[in-house]
């Protein structure tokens, strides 16, 4: 496998995803058996993870079922990277299949794949070079060999978690920029877990679910829940009444002083970490403090609030949408066991990938004593559709049972969280309030807001999902791009695209122009970066919020090795007459062209002229 490129992406060949172009050392297997590859990809990687434009397999022709073998490579490499939330969503582009020389059964395949901006290109690589290891196996042993729980351990060990730890996504990230590309928005990666969506003043960055204009300060005090209760409480919002606590005999006071039932939680964590709930009795609160305090230094004792915990998602400065978030559970139907439940629980766990999965529940002490305390033990037969409990607490450890809860929210409880998020100067923000009732106002039944979360995960539910599209209208204006116009050619063309800004400024459209080595401000006077070469400059302005619109001018081949540093331009201007003052020759000049027409709104035709464009 041969690489080519850098950590910097570029667009090549009609792909809606920047990328790379690689050479792919592939061995053609002596049988294809694509049906039971796909029944493997699928069993690997989760029904959702279907090859949404798949090659069709069975065709007769030995090439067309190798190409499609191919095909289903690229695909697995995708949802690899995808595994470690990284936000591929296109397949790669074939360009070349070229047979190796005296040996039958090797090929060179050239391919353009998708990558993600600053993640080295060595992982791309090692994401590919697993995805042939991976289809090599499979067409070799699949469904013969159908336990498959080690093969993605391994690749879970040796390639997921290290990706995902050098790029420290968050669960958030991905499900938004899918939606994104859904929708032709571009974006790129800054750095970091963060992303830009769209270009120059049209653009809005993310992390996670956080934007660029929440408030620092407010994602500060969200990050402790005895500071945003404070800070609740200053304004007149509900909140839960508690006390910090530095040792067990501080929290016995504190419990006496609350009344029971408390809470015991970690003052400065998230994901319901260390969170022991219903205690209601000393002999309780020692292991209760001790759980918190192994997360956190900060210990809350709480007074217990009577109700269910629901999430009221605010984004945009608006009210999205709300879930009911319960503790994991089992639901009866009347003839199986708690125990017979339990055992079809894990094995619905156990077929989504292990990077995908909550921890098994057992049938353990843990588990024995929470439903228990409901009445039942794991003989009894649960009634049709009763819920029973098997942690107290939702959490991302053993995961929960989130449902759609947004038509049952009160006008009151939507304004409520509305407030709050304002109070932080959140425009996105996770408003969780425990409510007796949610459809009721919160000042007639003794809601409370539990926590607000800054950067919640956003996307990961139905109730989510169903609303991405509106949350990024909301976002951004139409597709986020601002009007470029490409110049290619030597002088003339440098001096048309001058021409072209001064028009474009009169008409009240001010743009920014960039050749290689120069570039100029919206008001013609030169503008100084340290960034080399077009792409990069491009880039560069690209990320500026005061650039209103570009013009660019192609006097090299540069773009026909990086790639475009943009997935669409509004005109192409080509100035094919002379290449003096140029390094490009006429078929560098053509291939620009074609490469430029190939992103373009408004291609450029061979009989037209800049002259004949000036005048127009």
């Amino acid at each position: 496998m041969v690489e080519q490129g850098s950590s910097r992406a570029g667009y090549f060949n009609g792909m809606r995803q920047a990328g790379h172009t690689l050479a792919l050392a592939v061995s053609r297997p002596g049988v294809l058996r694509l049906e039971a590859l796909d029944a493997f990809i699928t069993a690997a990687f989760g029904a959702d993870a279907a090859d949404p434009s798949p090659q069709p397999s069975g065709s007769g022709s030995s090439q067309a079922d190798f190409l499609a073998w191919i095909e289903r490579v690229l695909w697995v490499a995708v949802l690899i990277q995808n595994a470690a939330r990284l936000p591929v969503f296109e397949r790669a582009r074939i360009i070349a299949v070229n047979p190796v020389p005296n040996r039958a059964s090797d090929f060179t395949v050239h391919v353009t794949v998708p990558a993600v901006d600053l993640v080295p290109l060595k992982y791309v690589i090692g994401a590919h070079q697993s995805a042939l290891t991976l289809v090599h196996w499979a067409t070799k042993h699949y469904p013969a060999h159908s336990d498959i729980e080690p093969l993605l351990r391994n690749l879970e060990t040796v390639v997921v978690t290290p990706l995902r730890a050098l790029f420290s996504p968050g669960v958030s990230t991905m499900p938004i920029l899918r939606e994104a590309f859904k929708q032709d928005i571009p974006f790129r990666h800054l750095g970091a877990g963060v992303f830009q969506l769209g270009w120059g003043r049209q653009a809005r960055r993310l992390d996670r679910s956080a934007l660029d204009v929440d408030s620092s300060i407010g994602g500060k005090i969200a990050q402790r829940k005895d500071w945003t209760a404070q800070m609740f409480r200053s304004a007149g919002l509900p909140a839960p009444k508690h006390s910090v606590v530095a040792n067990e005999k501080q929290a016995m006071e504190a419990a006496q002083q609350l009344g029971w039932r408390v809470v015991v939680k970690p003052g400065d964590r998230d994901r319901s970490e260390g969170v022991t709930v219903g205690v209601h009795q000393p002999a309780q609160l020692a292991a209760a403090y001790s759980a918190a305090r192994k997360f956190s230094r900060i210990v809350l004792v709480e007074r217990e609030v009577p109700g269910e915990c629901y999430r009221l998602m605010v984004a945009n400065g608006s009210f999205l949408y709300a879930v009911r978030r319960q503790p994991k559970a089992v639901v009866g139907d009347g003839v199986r066991s708690v125990a017979g439940l339990v055992l079809q629980l894990q094995a619905d766990t156990l077929k989504r990938p292990p990077w995908a999965r909550s921890k098994v529940i057992e049938l353990d002490a843990a588990t024995l004593a929470c439903v228990v305390r409901q009445g039942l033990d794991a003989p009894s037969v649960p009634a049709q559709g009763q819920r029973v409990l098997l942690r107290e607490v939702e959490s991302i450890e053993w995961g929960g049972d989130v449902t759609d809860a947004t038509d049952e929210v009160h006008a009151e409880n939507a304004a409520l969280a509305l407030k709050a998020a304002r109070l932080l100067g959140l425009s996105n923000a996770g408003v969780d309030i425990i409510s007796p009732d949610i459809s009721r106002p919160w000042f007639e039944n003794g809601a409370v807001i539990n926590e607000m979360n800054y950067a919640p995960q956003f996307g990961a539910t139905l109730a989510a999902r169903s609303r991405m599209a509106h949350f990024l209208a909301g976002l951004l204006p139409g597709d986020g791009r601002i009007p470029i116009e490409v110049f290619i050619g030597a002088d003339a063309a440098l001096s048309a695209a001058r021409h072209r800004q001064r028009e474009l400024a009169a008409a009240g459209l001010p743009h920014h122009l960039t050749s290689h080595d120069r570039t100029w401000a919206s008001d013609a006077s030169e503008l100084r970066l340290d960034s080399s070469g077009l792409f990069d400059r491009s880039l560069a302005l690209l990320m500026d919020h005061e650039v209103q619109g570009l013009v660019l001018v192609v006097q090299n081949e540069e773009l026909l090795r990086s790639g475009l540093p943009m997935d669409r331009v509004d005109r192409v201007h080509v100035d094919d007459s002379n290449n003096q003052g140029t390094r490009m020759d006429p078929t560098s000049t053509r291939r620009l062209s074609a490469m430029m027409n190939a992103y373009s709104r408004q291609p450029w035709h061979a009989a037209a002229r800049l002259d004949g464009d000036r005048a127009r």
